[in-house]
């Protein structure tokens, strides 16, 4: 009973009417997206195209790379605290930070990597704002596993065209022209990320889970992973933290903090995490999740949608450049340092039942 009800609140969703000519169909996906996205802003996808041979690919060369002895995976290090490139090794990150908790560390090791095709003669990506921010720093690829830096690459690509795809299906769930992202997700510093969540022989400190509760900062994320014990939760309406089920083949979305912003949080961004495994040890294994962060040009301005706003909703938030909201977010990340955003009450653990109000 407990699954069937986890399963409702994370529906999923077959897009393969949005590769049709079927108007009825595509809009009834719409409206599929539209109530996940006002439910926990949880869902997955299916029949989505990208090539699963490829997935499985990428998954075992991520497994490969985590195996590698530990100070040759440390020559491929984070340049600096707010770029997230590179290897992370465990207890270099505090997912907690980014909501205002301290102290509470995450026990998990993680490669990123940015965008393959950078236009070295195009100046939007070497603008002061840009460089300062390290929005486009060049990928850092390690020697082995063989073949890696090739699917790590070919991975980006097919999850960069999906979120094209996805942020279409986004704006017709929002009543806009399908169009309407497009020029504000031409040239974005989305990232790729693997996440080793490493098995835990010894009991983990008090302060330590595989990733702590938090929300994404982007506008929403792809989640590729295993159906393992000590995996994601999220919360549900009451507060409650329910298991997301994992189903084969498909991807994990969710909203993040800057698409929330754009519909006046009509959509939410809602907390999860990934617990600690059981201390059984037939459970007690490695985890291993492919993540694509769907940001939009560092540039765009997050103001609320027209379709969000009217005389008995005005815009909550005032105007912020993408730019600017997440390389606070991520330096929170990196440094421990809690994260006041003036209105980060909104993700108080006590206003749960408000954010899914409509």
């Amino acid at each position: 009973m407990a699954e069937e009800k986890e399963t409702q609140l994370i529906p999923v969703i077959d897009i393969s009417p949005y590769f049709s000519s079927n108007e009825a169909a595509r809009k009834e996906l719409a409206k599929a997206i539209d109530q996940a996205c006002r439910g926990v802003g949880f869902f997955a996808i299916t029949n989505h195209g990208v090539d699963l041979a490829m997935l499985e690919t990428a998954r075992e060369k991520s497994r490969e790379f985590f195996r590698l002895p530990e100070p040759e995976k440390l020559l491929t290090p984070r340049p600096a605290p707010y770029i997230l490139r590179g290897y992370d090794p465990i207890l270099q990150e505090s997912l907690y930070s980014t909501i205002g908790i301290e102290n509470m560390v995450d026990f998990k090791e993680s490669f990123t990597f940015g965008n393959p095709d950078i236009d070295p003669e195009d100046p939007y990506y070497f603008t002061p704002v840009a460089t300062e921010a390290g929005h486009f720093v060049p990928n850092a690829w390690p020697n082995r596993p063989k073949g890696f830096r090739e699917i790590m690459e070919d991975f980006y690509r097919s999850m960069n065209k999906l979120s094209v795809d996805m942020h279409h299906i986004f704006a017709l769930a929002l009543g806009l022209e399908e169009d309407y992202f497009d020029a504000m997700i031409d040239k974005p510093f989305t990232m790729g990320r693997i996440i080793n969540y490493p098995a835990q022989p010894t009991p983990p400190e008090p302060n330590q889970i595989r990733a702590g509760e938090h929300t994404d900062y982007d506008n929403f994320s792809f989640l590729y992973t295993e159906e393992d014990a000590g995996g994601l939760q999220v919360r549900s309406r009451k507060g409650e933290w329910i298991n997301v089920p994992i189903t084969k083949d498909a991807f994990i979305v969710n909203i993040g903090d800057i698409m929330m912003r754009w519909t006046n949080d009509i959509w939410v961004s809602n907390r999860h995490r990934v617990i600690n495994p059981p201390r059984d040890a037939a459970t007690n294994t490695d985890r291993l999740s492919m993540v694509f962060f769907s940001e939009p040009n560092y540039d765009a301005v997050v103001e609320c949608l027209p379709t969000c706003m009217g005389p008995d909703r005005p815009a909550k938030y005032s105007p912020i450049s993408v730019g600017d909201y997440v390389k606070e977010k991520f330096t929170s990340q990196t440094t421990f340092q809690a994260w006041d955003e003036e209105d980060s009450e909104r993700f108080d653990t006590q206003d749960t039942e408000s954010r899914f109000r409509n």
